[in-house]
């Protein structure tokens, strides 16, 4: 093997610092900086999303509740024998069956309700079935944000029916 001097030892040690381990010394703060603002935007886009996601749900599990709600006191007119309502109040944007706790719609969602005359007074409505399956029938709309719902209770039949229509 060959002797090298002191020097030419030294100049490669310079070279080989100076070379291919500069690179691996890691990230500077301007690179980590931009990184977390990306992740920052990244995080906020998919907050936007996430949240508009579940107001969506929400609502569509208040139209649901409400058409299970509906088709419960047509089983239970039904089932007894004997006719039974569901209550609207439309102040409060709530409705309530029979023994059980009333139910509220979410926050920013609107309600209007046509139903037979001789179950409203004000802004308290009622939807009536009988023990035949049929009810005094109506529609239920709801609004929020621009988008529309309606819960069609046919009258000879007592079916109930959820759908999107236009606002």
């Amino acid at each position: 093997m060959p002797c090298r001097a002191p020097s030419d030892l030294a100049s490669g040690l310079l070279m080989a610092a100076s070379g291919p381990a500069r690179a691996q010394r890691g990230f500077t703060l301007l690179e980590m900086i931009v990184v977390i603002v990306l992740v920052a935007i990244g995080l906020t886009l998919v907050s936007f999303g996430v949240t508009r996601g579940l107001d969506s749900v929400r609502v569509r599990e208040a139209g649901r509740d409400l058409t299970l709600a509906l088709r419960a006191v047509r089983t239970q007119a039904i089932t007894t024998g004997q006719p039974a309502t569901l209550d609207f109040d439309l102040s409060k944007q709530r409705y309530q069956r029979a023994g059980k706790p009333s139910q509220r719609l979410p926050a920013g969602m609107h309600m209007r309700l046509t139903t037979a005359a001789d179950l409203r007074t004000g802004r308290q409505a009622a939807i009536m079935f009988f023990p035949d399956g049929s009810s005094t029938g109506g529609n239920i709309h709801l609004e929020k944000d621009g988008r529309a719902w309606r819960v069609d209770i046919a009258w000879l039949t007592g079916a109930v029916r959820w759908q999107e229509v236009q606002p």
